[in-house]
């Protein structure tokens, strides 16, 4: 089965066209979860679409910021693959091409990324400079290797991101570091792919600076930590050879 997960905040409108082009773009065995803390109509118009599209589900989001609602679609994501996306900027149509490299390329998490050549971007210059070169500080901490750290459309393998749900640090849209970060240290394969980034048309947009600052602190202990756990690895493996070596000898 395949789950897709959206987080929503007031984002009636655009589920309205959201909803039927992911069940146009995916057959077979399918759930869309929709997490939710809006104060428009999302919950009605949801609702009132069940009985024309099987498998969809609206769920209340239990506590606060967008990590939060992720991490509760995830978790309660009954499919073995499990597409995460926003409700306002990702294409349904382009759902299956992750999909599909997940099983080409071997890998646990494939990534849409607005970085790679070949992608069309409709994003501020603003927005998208700070994207860019928060993406490359990343990945100089982390030691990632990809382009878009920060893109929320993916596709992952249920088996590869539930068991890093756990003690998730970071409240905001920085989770989808941590999370690349957490699958990453875990042996996990990450691979992406050029996609369409749309510009929005109906709501407003959720971003806002100050709290990505206090995740992007949060980002910094996360990578200091990693850094410290490969000079302990490297420590560690150096021993173990002149351990060896003196046992040779």
């Amino acid at each position: 089965m395949i789950s897709v997960v959206i987080p929503t905040l007031n984002e009636a409108e655009n589920l309205q066209r959201l909803i039927p082009g992911i069940y146009k773009s995916l057959g077979g065995e399918l759930e869309v979860l929709v997490v939710d803390k809006s104060t428009d109509n999302t919950s009605e118009l949801v609702y009132g679409m069940m009985d024309e599209y099987p498998g969809l589900r609206y769920c209340k989001q239990k506590g606060s910021g967008f990590a939060n609602a992720l991490v509760q679609g995830i978790a309660g994501a009954k499919g073995d693959i499990i597409v995460t996306m926003d409700a306002e900027n990702h294409l349904p149509r382009e759902i299956p091409e992750l999909i599909y490299h997940l099983g080409e390329e071997h890998a646990d998490v494939v990534i849409g990324s607005r970085f790679m050549a070949g992608a069309w971007v409709e994003l501020e210059k603003k927005r998208m400079m700070s994207s860019k070169i928060g993406s490359m500080i990343i990945n100089a901490a982390l030691k990632l290797k990809i382009k878009d750290c920060s893109s929320g459309f993916r596709a992952y393998r249920a088996s590869a991101v539930k068991p890093v749900l756990d003690n998730i640090r970071t409240k905001y849209f920085s989770i989808q570091v941590e999370l690349l970060e957490k699958i990453n240290e875990n042996g996990g394969k990450l691979f992406e792919v050029p996609i369409s980034y749309v510009a929005r048309e109906d709501g407003e947009s959720k971003f806002a600076y100050k709290p990505a600052m206090k995740d992007g602190a949060t980002l910094l202990k996360i990578a200091g930590g990693a850094k410290i756990r490969r000079i302990k690895e490297r420590i560690g493996k150096v021993k173990k050879r002149r351990k060896t070596a003196s046992k040779l000898s």
